[in-house]
C-alpha cells in the first residue's frame, strides 16, 4: 500500500510539473506574440507615414522589417499578407510594375482572407493597367480577370471600400478597351459607394471620370453643373491631386469649344494645384524630420541619463571595493596601493574627458545633420518657387532679352538675400523685415541703371523665415513695376509697414500714374497671387498714384 501511495504521489507530482512547464511555454509564446505584434505595428505604421510623404526608399526598409517580424509567426498571418500587399502597392508607386506583380501573384494564401484577397486582385489589375504607355489586349485581359474576381469577392462579403475601389478601376479600364462610355455604370456605382462610406475625396475622383464622359458627349451644361458641385466639395481640403484632375476637365472642356481664354485660366489652376501639391509634400517631409529629430534627441537624453546613473553606481561600487582592499592591504603594501589609486583616478579623469569630447562631437554632428535637412528643404522650396514664377512670367512675350533677364535675376537675388539671415542658425525662425528690405533696396541700387530713390519707413516687424520671402518678392515686383511703367525721369518710391489694431499695413507708393497695360500685366497678377499666399486682406491698387496696400498678420 505504501508503494502504491508513493507511486500515485509521484504521478501527481509529475503531472503538476508538466502542467507548469506547459503553462510556462504558453505564456512565453503569448509574450513573444505580443512583442512581435507590437514591433510589427511600429514598423508598419512608420512605413505608411513615410510612404504618405513619398519617402519610398525609407518606407520600403521599414516595411521589409515588418514583413520579417510577421513571416514566421502563425498568429500574424493576416498582418504578414497585408504588409506583402502593401509592398506590391509600393512597387507600383515607384514604377516597378514587374516586381510588384511578382510580389502579389505569389500570395496564393490570400484566399483565406476575403478583404485582403479583393484588395490584392485590385492592385494586380492596376499593375497590369499601368505596365506601359497604352493598355495592350494581353494586359487588358489579365486586368479584366483580376478585377472580375476581386469584384465578386467584395460583393459576396459586403466589402464596400474594396468594391468602390475596384469599380472605379474597372470603369476606367472598360472606357479604354470597350469605348468611352462602357464603364459609366461601374463609375457611378463606385461614386455611390464612396459616398456611403463618407470618402468624399475618392467620390470626387470617381465623379471626375463621369464628368469626363459627359464632356465626350458634349453635354457641356450637365458637365459644368457636375463640375461646379465637385469644386465645392474640394474647397477647404488639401486634395491637390484631385483638384488637378477636376481643373483639367474644365480646361479640356473650354479647349474643345475653342474658348482659349477660359482654357488658359483653368490651365493655370492645374499648375497652381500641382505647385501646392509639391509644397504640401515638402512641408510634410520637413515635419517628419523635425519629429524624428526631437524623438532622437529625447531618446539620446534618456540614454545619457541612464548611462550616467549606471556610471555613478559603478563608481560607488568600485569605491566601496577599493576601500575594502585598502583596509586589508594597507599595512602590507601602502606604497603600492597609493600608486594604484593614483593611476585609477587618473584613468577615470581621462575617460571622463573623452566621454565629454565624444558627447560634444555627437551633439555637433546632429546639429549639422539638422542644418543640412533644413537647408535642403528651404533650397528645394525656393527653387520650386523660382521655377513656378519663371513659367508664369514666360507668358509675357513683350519684354526684350536683357529686360527679362534683369527681372529674373532680381527675383533670384531677392531669395538669395534672405539666406544671409538664415545660414548661421537652423533655429533662426524669424527675420526683421527692415533688415531684409534694406538688403533688397541696396540690391536695387546696384542693379538699376535708372534714377530711383527708395524711402523705407518700417518699424520693428518680425516675420517667419518660411514666409518672409513672399514679402520680399512682393516688394521686388513693385519696384520692378515702378521702373518699367513709371513715366517720370526720377522715381521716388516709399515703402511703409505700420501696425493697425491687431494687424499690419503694407503700403507702397511711387506717386505716378500707372500705364494702362500695367493693370493686366504678369507682374500685377503675380503681386495679387503673392498677396494671397501671405494671406493678405483688403488688397487695393490706386492706379492714379501708383499705391498698393494690403493688411497682414505677422504672427502666422
Amino acid at each position: 500500500m505504501l508503494e502504491c501511495s508513493e507511486l500515485v504521489s509521484k504521478r501527481i507530482l509529475s503531472q503538476w510539473v508538466f502542467c507548469f512547464i506547459g503553462l510556462f511555454i504558453v505564456l512565453e509564446g503569448h509574450s513573444q506574440y505580443q512583442n512581435d505584434s507590437l514591433n510589427f505595428q511600429i514598423h508598419y505604421q512608420r512605413s505608411k507615414e513615410l510612404n504618405t510623404i513619398s519617402l519610398f526608399a525609407e518606407s520600403i526598409k521599414e516595411l521589409e522589417i515588418a514583413i520579417d517580424l510577421a513571416k514566421d509567426n502563425e498568429n500574424l498571418a493576416y498582418e504578414y499578407l497585408d504588409a506583402r500587399i502593401t509592398m506590391g502597392e509600393m512597387m507600383r508607386r515607384t514604377g516597378d510594375q514587374r516586381r510588384g506583380l511578382e510580389v502579389l501573384e505569389l500570395l496564393t494564401e490570400s484566399h483565406n482572407f476575403p478583404k485582403l484577397h479583393a484588395r490584392k486582385c485590385g492592385r494586380i489589375a492596376a499593375l497590369y493597367m499601368e505596365g506601359g504607355d497604352a493598355v495592350s489586349i494581353t494586359r487588358g485581359d489579365s486586368a479584366y480577370k483580376y478585377l472580375e474576381e476581386g469584384l465578386r469577392i467584395a460583393r459576396e462579403n459586403n466589402l464596400k471600400e474594396q468594391e468602390a475601389t475596384i469599380c472605379n478601376s474597372f470603369g476606367v479600364l472598360k472606357n479604354i478597351l470597350e469605348g468611352p462610355h462602357a464603364g459609366r455604370e461601374l463609375l457611378e456605382r463606385s461614386a455611390e459607394l464612396f459616398l456611403q462610406i463618407k470618402d468624399t475625396n475618392n467620390y470626387v475622383v470617381a465623379m471626375c471620370h463621369v464628368m469626363h464622359q459627359e464632356l465626350l458627349k458634349e453635354n457641356f451644361e450637365k458637365a459644368d453643373k457636375m463640375g461646379n458641385n465637385l469644386l465645392k466639395m474640394v474647397q477647404g481640403h488639401e486634395w491637390y491631386g484631385t483638384e488637378q484632375s477636376l481643373c483639367r476637365n474644365f480646361m479640356n472642356r473650354y479647349y474643345t469649344v475653342g474658348d482659349t481664354v477660359n482654357a488658359l485660366r483653368w490651365e493655370n489652376k492645374v499648375k497652381d494645384a500641382a505647385a501646392k501639391l509639391l509644397v504640401a509634400r515638402s512641408n510634410n517631409e520637413m515635419s517628419f524630420y523635425r519629429v524624428q529629430y526631437d524623438t532622437d534627441k529625447y531618446q539620446k537624453n534618456a540614454l545619457e541619463a541612464k548611462l550616467e546613473t549606471a556610471s555613478k553606481q559603478k563608481d560607488l561600487d568600485s569605491e566601496k571595493k577599493s576601500n575594502k582592499l585598502l583596509m586589508i592591504f594597507l599595512g602590507v603594501s601602502g606604497i603600492l596601493i597609493c600608486g594604484v589609486i593614483y593611476f585609477y583616478f587618473k584613468q577615470q579623469k581621462l575617460a571622463k574627458k573623452l566621454s565629454i569630447t565624444n558627447s560634444d562631437l555627437e551633439i555637433s554632428n546632429q546639429n549639422y545633420q539638422m542644418l543640412m535637412v533644413e537647408s535642403n528643404h528651404r533650397i528645394k522650396n525656393n527653387l520650386q518657387m523660382i521655377i513656378s514664377m519663371l513659367e508664369y512670367a514666360s507668358q509675357d512675350v513683350k519684354q526684350s532679352g536683357p529686360e527679362a533677364f534683369k527681372k529674373i535675376s532680381s527675383k533670384i537675388q531677392v531669395i538669395s538675400a534672405l539666406h544671409k539671415y538664415l545660414y548661421s542658425d537652423v533655429h533662426n525662425e524669424f527675420v526683421q523685415v527692415s533688415d531684409y528690405f534694406g538688403e533688397i533696396i541696396e540690391l536695387y541700387g546696384k542693379i538699376s541703371s535708372e534714377e530711383i530713390e527708395i524711402i523705407p519707413e518700417i518699424g520693428s516687424v518680425e516675420i517667419k523665415s518660411e514666409r518672409i520671402v513672399y514679402f520680399g518678392l512682393i516688394f521686388n515686383e513693385l519696384l520692378a513695376n515702378s521702373l518699367e511703367h513709371n513715366m517720370n525721369q526720377e522715381i521716388l518710391a516709399k515703402i511703409k509697414i505700420y501696425p493697425l489694431k491687431d494687424r499690419f499695413v503694407f503700403d507702397y507708393c511711387d506717386n505716378s500714374e500707372l500705364k494702362n497695360e500695367s493693370k493686366v500685366g504678369t507682374g500685377t497678377i503675380l503681386i495679387q497671387q503673392l498677396v494671397k499666399r501671405v494671406k493678405g486682406k483688403d488688397y487695393k491698387v490706386d492706379s492714379a498714384s501708383g499705391r498698393y496696400t494690403f493688411t497682414f498678420d505677422a504672427t502666422i
